[in-house]
């Protein structure tokens, strides 16, 4: 603690872009649109030269001309007359940035510059000053200091995520097969998703009991997971809610991220509803195997197949083979909603009809409990052709 107040002292105390903005402003002369680069960069500086950034300008590139020693310490390496090319990207990129704003606008301009090196994030003050320099063309002065303190980047996502996260080690029978799990490490998230205080959870292990993790069918899963080595996801419903577990395993730690998936099995049971007493015959199918995921019963009455013959068949199966190439056509050219010009042809059990129809894509049906498929699903309404048929795919 008192390693960081003595941190946060010593950027308070040179948080200086005050300073060389009133400098830029006091050298600039009435009739100018510029002040000239030794007004501004030579004689007074002092101890702010070390974070002084000189670019020079060629038309709309940038080169460093020089930096001082703070600056060169930001940017990692001696700077003299080198191109912008060279410097760590995420430098190169706020200074080029904000000296061409300055350059745009013709006068200074304060942006902020975020470095990450090793997982640290540091936040920078970068303050632009356009000069006119002496031997003709554009100077740009970038006085470049940390305005906050450093933190782990890693740790602000763990944070702030909605998602729970825990770490959990591994803990071996005699046998040594895996038997309970022990919480070594979770964030905010996790304990509210599971309803516990964050101290309880810390260190707390599995077969203690308390939360939803402690279920044997989870603990089942984790087990499995250990001893695969590999990864799984799954569901879990308790108290009107719906949580998916994904958990990966490197070597005894296992990694467990808690997503709360209610409102998307609301959404899924809502269409499902939809789905299963429309009184249009509707069906779902993956566009890139073709196969049918689930028909509604009134495509089975209307088309005349038995559910399990239905859903064992492929898209193509119900056209007629004439007109394979042009269904494929319109097939290829789906995005989410598709409405066709024209009547197709379908294959009932008992023969062809005319149909026109309607597709439409189904993005709240993704998720490996709903209906496991690749790709995006469709859902299609057809009609027998009439004068009230809906606009219509293939």
């Amino acid at each position: 603690m008192g390693a960081a107040r003595k941190q946060s002292a010593k950027i308070n105390m040179f948080k200086d872009v005050p300073v060389p903005r009133r400098k830029w402003q006091a050298a600039l002369k009435p009739g100018e649109s510029l002040p000239r680069y030794e007004d501004v960069m030579l004689g007074s500086l002092g101890r702010l030269a070390d974070h002084i950034v000189l670019l020079k300008s060629d038309g709309d590139v940038f080169a460093v001309s020089r930096a001082g020693r703070y600056a060169q310490k930001w940017l990692g390496a001696e700077c003299w007359n080198i191109s912008m090319g060279t410097l760590p990207p995420d430098c190169a990129t706020v200074l080029g940035e904000t000296a061409s704003s300055a350059v745009k606008n013709s006068r200074p301009h304060l942006a902020s510059g975020h470095c990450v090196r090793d997982g640290m994030v540091r936040t920078y003050d970068v303050l632009a000053l356009p000069t006119v320099s002496p031997w003709g063309g554009i100077l740009v002065g970038i006085y470049v200091n940390e305005s906050g303190a450093q933190y782990n980047l890693l740790d602000a996502i763990f944070s702030t995520t909605d998602d729970g996260v825990i770490s959990l080690s591994t803990i071996r029978d005699a046998s040594g097969k895996p038997c309970d799990f022990q919480i070594v490490h979770h964030n905010q998230s996790a304990a509210k998703l599971l309803k516990a205080s964050a101290p309880s959870l810390q260190w707390h292990r599995l077969s203690e009991g308390g939360h939803l993790l402690c279920n044997e069918a989870v603990l089942v899963r984790l087990r499995e997971v250990v001893v695969g080595g590999g990864r799984d996801q799954f569901e879990i419903d308790c108290d009107d809610r719906s949580l998916r577990l994904a958990a990966t395993a490197v070597s005894d730690i296992l990694s467990l991220t808690i997503s709360d998936v209610t409102p998307l099995k609301r959404r899924e049971a809502s269409f499902r509803l939809l789905f299963d007493s429309n009184p249009m015959p509707m069906w779902v199918f993956d566009p890139e195997t073709g196969g049918f995921l689930k028909v509604n019963e009134a495509a089975v009455q209307h088309y005349g197949y038995a559910r399990e013959k239905f859903l064992s068949m492929k898209i193509h199966e119900i056209w007629p083979e004439d007109e394979w190439v042009s269904h494929g056509q319109a097939l290829r050219h789906l995005g989410d909603a598709y409405q066709s010009e024209r009547d197709w042809r379908h294959v009932k059990a008992d023969g062809l009809r005319d149909f026109r129809a309607y597709l439409r894509a189904a993005p709240h049906l993704r998720g490996p409990r709903c209906l496991p498929a690749r790709g995006r699903r469709h859902y299609r309404t057809a009609q027998r052709r009439s004068p009230h048929s809906l606009p219509g795919a293939p």
